[in-house]
């Protein structure tokens, strides 16, 4: 399911839709998800192992990929139906997605990611995933 959340800058408004992901399973982010800029992930009763996109698909999903194109991306570990706050998700690398600094996300918390294209060209496609 998606919702949508607005969230104001200094100099416009913007909406973003938020996806929601309510599966007793580690699941595979989709480059669409990712760059949905929110993931609510209630982990169902257990701590989970998500792995992302693929790079290729990272890159694919941004309308103009340039090296250098970023997005954040916040994934929240809580409740978003029927879930419980006390398991962490651990974020595991899709293929040519690089993972910096990342710790599991915290029961009942978020952590806000950078996602950055460090090589567009096909078949080369890189992604570095950091928290911010």
């Amino acid at each position: 399911g998606s919702g949508t959340l607005s969230w104001a800058t200094a100099t416009a408004s913007s909406e973003i839709s938020a996806t929601s992901i309510n599966t007793s399973d580690n699941v595979t982010y989709t480059a669409a998800q990712m760059l949905s800029g929110v993931i609510l992930r209630d982990p169902a009763s257990s701590g989970r192992t998500d792995t992302t996109a693929t790079a290729a698909n990272i890159v694919a999903e941004f309308s103009s990929a340039a090296v250098g194109s970023c997005i954040k991306l916040v994934i929240v570990n809580g409740e978003t139906n029927s879930g419980n706050f006390s398991n962490t998700i651990t974020i595991s690398a899709g293929t040519g997605v690089t993972l910096s600094g990342l710790s599991p996300v915290a029961a009942n918390g978020a952590t806000t990611f950078l996602l950055i294209c460090t090589n567009v060209g096909t078949g080369t496609e890189a992604v570095r995933m950091i928290p911010v």
